[in-house]
């Protein structure tokens, strides 16, 4: 989606924190969109291979691998097979180009964006890429965030297995479209690929939840999936948990925060009723006033 802060933050703290447990220290970034995550995953010393098929992007992400020797740049999509297929360009009411929601799988999110437009764009898989020496068949870190597609990227993995896999799911009523993006069909993948442990953020509003192996996920949720390969999860398990631990926390904070503003809201609510059951009982002393002047100057005619 679309990095919004949330996600970028809790995607890069985890990658800080679990960065010395890495044996490869390289990564592969689909859909690079403007290069947040390379930049920090760079600035930790790794090397990496960057992708991204939309070209309005490209000026800055060229810049960012310019500036890093170990850093490359492909204007290509990824899904399960090599091909060509029809890139959906998302835009606004207006009809302009977004930053971001651009994908290979069409949907439409009244309000938010449109797939008016599209082109055709060359299409790599994992595994072709990884026999042809494009990007390494050892990898640490393996990040796609294709809007909708990662299910096809993850099913052109081959013979590879990455230490860290990251990748975005949507639950139902949040876009039309996208069906692949549901996290039970990822998670089942996966599975059968030897990744058992995974983490899962949820994301309602501006709250995040974050957790091992969370089964349960509702409509109009999105959030990341984070599968562990069993070595690694073996050696960074306790980081991991200060992760858990360290959102837990954070969340608590949140709540703290919200009930007393609720409670807060809750006084001036209250002082507010009350002033205006005395503007009204000040109101009806008024009428009745002056009603009783009016019959007692009658009875007085």
């Amino acid at each position: 989606m679309t990095y919004n802060s949330l996600s970028q933050d809790t995607e890069i703290k985890l990658i800080n924190l679990l960065s010395p447990y890495f044996a490869n220290r390289n990564f592969v970034d689909i859909g690079a969109e403007k290069g947040a995550f390379a930049l920090a995953m760079l600035e930790l010393g790794m090397s990496g291979v960057l992708f991204e098929p939309m070209s309005r992007h490209f000026p800055i992400l060229q810049k960012l691998v310019g500036r890093y020797a170990d850093a490359t740049l492909h204007n290509c999509a990824i899904t399960h097979i090599d091909t060509k297929q029809r890139f959906n360009v998302a835009t606004d009411a207006d009809g302009l180009e977004l930053d971001y929601y651009h994908s290979l799988q069409k949907a439409d999110a009244p309000g938010i964006f449109s797939h008016s437009k599209s082109f055709e764009v060359e299409c790599r898989s994992l595994q072709s890429l990884a026999e042809h020496g494009e990007i390494p068949s050892n990898l640490g870190v393996l990040k796609t965030d294709t809007e909708g597609n990662d299910l096809n990227v993850l099913r052109g993995l081959g013979i590879l297995r990455p230490e860290i896999i990251i990748c975005e799911y949507f639950t139902k009523g949040l876009y039309g479209g996208w069906p692949e993006a549901a996290p039970e069909l990822i998670i089942e993948h996966m599975r059968g690929l030897g990744y058992r442990t995974f983490l899962a953020t949820k994301r309602i509003d501006d709250l995040e939840f974050i957790g091992i192996g969370m089964a349960l996920y509702h409509e109009k949720q999105w959030g990341n999936l984070f599968f562990f390969r069993d070595d690694f999860y073996e050696k960074a398990s306790s980081v991991i948990a200060e992760c858990i631990r360290d959102n837990e926390e954070e969340l608590s904070k949140k709540f703290h925060t919200m009930n007393t503003e609720l409670e807060e809201k809750e006084k001036v609510i209250q002082q507010l009723l009350l002033e205006r059951q005395a503007i009204t009982n000040q109101n009806v002393q008024r009428g009745q006033s002056w009603l009783a002047r009016i019959f007692g100057s009658d009875r007085h005619n």
